[in-house]
């Protein structure tokens, strides 16, 4: 109800239409069934005077008006409990809001279809409404025709949903038999709707023997007369649980059976609610001990999820059922793919995370945060040295980091013991579990019923650790322990209101540390701390008031392809933004020019020929880099980021191989470069896996047309939402609003050491015929039949292609003469991007033939590349 309302109210406040371009409109024709009048069980309500035409307002103002009025008229007689004048005045409201469609659609061209959309998704949602309360009410002919109109908005919209679709089909099936049906049908169908009812509560009070005692009657006679809808199938499928509950085992398969088949009729086998009852059969069969018919039935559910793309904890509970089955059943072969599935699932979820946060107890202050599995398995970081810290870790502690889904590491205060304290929560991924082993001796203790391994002796080293319930290794100390225990007695909503986890969740991703403070947790004691430090310079003395202005505080680390530092501070209530800039930059304007000095004395001392130009390299990177860390204030928080931090690497690579300064700035060029068209192609795979197709250049995945370039649309995907937010998808690259956006072009879409007008950029598709990217198509993966890893998705074109970056256009391309745009952009070739996410430097004399053959996404030739 208050999303229908919401959504009218939208509607009401948009301003009058002043369209340029009229098109020809679907016309809005009332439908009504052919069947006889047949008269309802119940009394029938009064005709609405609504339906009378001559009463009508025609202008768009006095409808929308007459619309606002509605809308009061219509919630005042619901809080009143008057149905049949709610009745009514729905009724009047849907004429109305019909007309407004009308009025619509005459006038709006293909341009706004968003528009369109919105005027149409209004009226179907209130004739629905008003359609299923003339069914409540037994008035069945009005009900069916009302559903009869609603659908004929419903096929117009673009935007909607086939499940939806079909629901409305089947409502409109069962109001058109009701309203054929003869009275005692109509006596007949009232009674088992009324028991039906009766046995839903009866379900949720849980008195199953009551629910299969009634139930399959009632739903039986519903079928027979209305016929079938996917409300109907529901309702089998609560039965079929009755059922199994009372243990009657065959009447509950039949139920089964019978609620797939119905949705198999009405929404078809892709649904969520499909596979949401074939799950619950399969487990049925599981306990029955059927476990090949629990097999196929979970497997097809498998397929099903994964055509869907269902949320990530629907999928692993699938594949836990299947794992458990092989487990069983001792088919080594078969359990290891499906527990190699389930990890890379839950590697590229935050589920780890989630899992931990409940650990975490709510007096920490200090809390930090990542995936060493997921980093392990991250191909972008496949060149850091596993290996070796995976021997290191196992050797010292026993531990191997690729077996750790998910570590949270907290400092937190014991008010009773008064003392800091600290632990490490692990969680092992599935199928793992964690023996940790210190370099220290230990022997056992116990909190309660929970034991757990101490250090003894004289080490110096004092520390517990111990397995949680759930699996998860905690390791710290005893008072951080007693801490993290009393959090299992918690309810799951006081973990998740912390600071700290909320922080957290906002900030995960795949490939990030994550580290959150809370400075009210320990403010008392840092104001004490920061008082007792010895004078501090000049530059740096506002630094001791940072307990004064400081809330809390959080930091990630990006370790993916273009890794970033990230600092975000949130100001006290009664401090402000403005505050902690200003220590903050002291701070940093200070640490920029203790570096230079370091790096003058460092440079001058080397005696290079070349340290000069050296040197003056480098203070121009740091004082970039301190550029770019300037403090900004971001959604009420001060927000410190550092980008792209291997120019940074880059840099201090040029200081120790002064002889080698110039390759290394190439080098350096290239090597941003080419992070920068690896993010553009993680962004592509990113946007197909949501939406099912790559961007098109001038429509989007649902055949809207759009007006902004592909480069726009993936921004949500390069973590731009906040600029992806401010564009208006609606209007034109160059409209007075989404022009003044042509500026914050990311630096993702520069290239390198390239100079170009601001806001532009010569990371392009290829437009032509054949290639991956069309004007008036989306392409889909599998649509590229020559292989991923042999076409083209974009390039690096000559500077003179650049366009700008928000503007559907992309370099023109001639088959005849692949190469035009192309090789003139650094003197070792061209960078270009394939479709497979890899990215390569492409020689300025490459063949011309390869290249016509890698722009083809059909072409069948045969590519061999150097």
């Amino acid at each position: 109800m208050k999303t229908r309302t919401i959504c009218l109210l939208l509607l009401i406040w948009t301003p009058c239409l002043a369209f340029a371009q009229a098109v020809t409109a679907v016309p809005l024709t009332p439908t009504t069934t052919e069947a006889p009048a047949t008269p309802a069980a119940t009394a029938q309500p009064a005709q609405p005077a609504a339906e009378k035409e001559a009463a009508a307002p025609e202008s768009y103002d006095s409808l929308a008006q007459r619309k606002s009025q509605l809308i009061g008229e219509y919630r005042d007689a619901e809080q009143q409990q008057q149905s049949e004048l709610a009745i009514e005045k729905l009724a009047e409201l849907f004429a109305v809001e019909v007309k407004l469609l009308e009025m619509a659609e005459e006038q709006l061209g293909a341009d706004n279809v968003d528009l369109a959309n919105a005027y149409r998704a209004t009226p179907q949602g209130d004739g629905s409404l008003l359609a299923f309360s003339l069914y409540e009410l037994g008035d069945y002919k009005r009900s069916a025709e009302f559903y009869s109109q609603t659908l004929n908005i419903a096929r117009r919209r673009t935007d909607l949903k086939l499940e939806v679709y079909n629901d409305l089909v089947w409502l409109n099936r069962r109001a058109q038999r009701l309203a054929e049906a003869t009275p005692e049908e109509i006596e007949r169908y009232n009674a088992a709707l009324k028991t039906s009812k009766e046995v839903e509560a009866l379900m949720g009070a849980k008195q199953y023997d009551r629910v299969v005692a009634s139930g399959p009657e009632a739903l039986a006679t519903r079928r027979e007369i209305a016929g079938i809808t996917p409300r109907l199938a529901s309702e089998y499928g609560s039965l079929a649980a009755a059922l199994v509950k009372t243990g009657k085992n065959e009447e509950a398969e039949e139920a089964y059976d019978t609620t797939l088949e119905m949705y198999e009729q009405t929404l078809g086998k892709e649904t969520v609610r499909y596979a949401t009852i074939l799950y619950n059969k399969a487990i049925f069969y599981r306990d029955l001990d059927r476990l090949a018919d629990a097999e196929a039935a979970l497997l097809e559910t498998r397929r099903i999820e994964n055509r869907l793309g269902v949320d990530v904890e629907s999928q692993m509970m699938t594949l836990n059922e299947i794992a458990g089955l092989y487990r069983k059943t001792q088919e080594a072969e078969k359990f290891d793919g499906i527990v190699g599935e389930y990890r890379r699932l839950e590697r590229n979820s935050h589920l780890g995370l989630v899992a931990l946060q409940r650990h975490i107890p709510l007096d920490a202050y200090l809390v930090g945060s990542f995936d060493p599995a997921a980093l392990v398995e991250d191909e972008s970081l496949k060149f850091l040295p596993h290996e070796l810290l995976a021997s290191l870790s196992s050797g010292a502690f026993g531990v191997d980091p690729a077996a750790i889904q998910s570590a949270v590491g907290f400092l937190s205060v014991a008010p009773i013991e008064q003392a800091l304290c600290w632990g490490v929560l692990l969680k092992p991924i599935v199928g793992e579990q964690l023996a940790l082993k210190l370099p220290v001796e230990t022997a056992g203790a116990s909190l309660g019923d929970f034991n757990y391994q101490k250090t003894v002796g004289e080490s110096g080293f004092v520390a517990c650790h111990g397995t949680l319930a759930d699996g998860t290794l905690f390791v710290g100390t005893e008072a951080a322990l007693k801490q993290v225990l009393a959090m299992q007695r918690a309810k799951p909503e006081v973990a998740e209101s912390s600071k700290l986890s909320r922080r957290l969740r906002e900030m995960h991703g795949s490939g990030k540390a994550l580290v959150a403070f809370d400075m009210s947790k320990v403010q008392l004691f840092a104001q004490a701390v920061f008082a007792e430090m010895p004078p501090l310079p000049p530059q740096l003395a506002n630094l001791k008031s940072l307990p004064d202005h400081l809330d809390s505080a959080s930091l990630v680390v990006s370790f993916k392809e273009s890794p970033y530092v990230s600092l975000q501070m949130l100001p006290r209530a009664d401090s402000s933004v403005d505050n902690l800039g200003a220590i903050a930059q002291q701070a940093l304007e200070f640490g920029a020019n203790q570096l230079l000095q370091t790096v003058t004395d460092g440079v001058q001392a080397a005696g290079s020929p070349i340290a000069q130009p050296v040197q003056a390299y480098l203070e121009r990177v740091i004082r970039a880099k301190y550029q770019e860390l300037t403090p900004r204030a971001e959604a009420g928080q001060l927000v410190i980021q550092m980008d792209n931090i291997l120019d940074v690497e880059a840099a201090l690579h040029v200081g120790l191989l002064i002889p080698a300064v110039q390759g290394a700035q190439m080098s350096a060029q290239g090597m941003s470069g080419m992070n920068n068209l690896k993010q553009i192609a993680l962004a592509m795979h990113n946007y197909h896996d949501t939406y099912a197709t790559l961007p098109g250049r001038r429509v989007r995945p649902d055949g809207k047309p759009t007006g902004l370039s592909w480069r726009v649309h993936v921004l949500p995907f390069l973590e731009q939402t906040e600029l992806y937010e401010q564009f208006r998808l609606d209007e034109p690259w160059d409209s007075d609003h989404n022009k003044a956006l042509i500026e914050k072009m990311p630096a993702v879409f520069a290239s390198p050491g390239i100079e170009l007008p601001a806001g532009k950029t010569i990371y392009l598709t290829l437009d032509g015929s054949g290639t991956l990217m069309q004007n008036d198509s989306a392409t889909r993966f599998r649509d590229i039949t020559d292989g991923l890893s042999n076409t083209i998705m974009a390039v690096e074109a000559n500077p003179g292609q650049a366009v700008v970056w928000t503007k559907p256009d992309d370099l023109a391309y001639d088959p005849q003469q692949p190469l035009v745009g192309l090789g003139q952009t650094r003197p070792e070739g061209f960078y270009i991007m394939l479709a497979d996410g890899a990215v390569r430097l492409q020689s300025a004399d490459v063949d011309p033939k390869t290249v016509a053959a890698m722009a083809s996404i059909a072409g069948g030739e045969v590519i061999e590349l150097e």
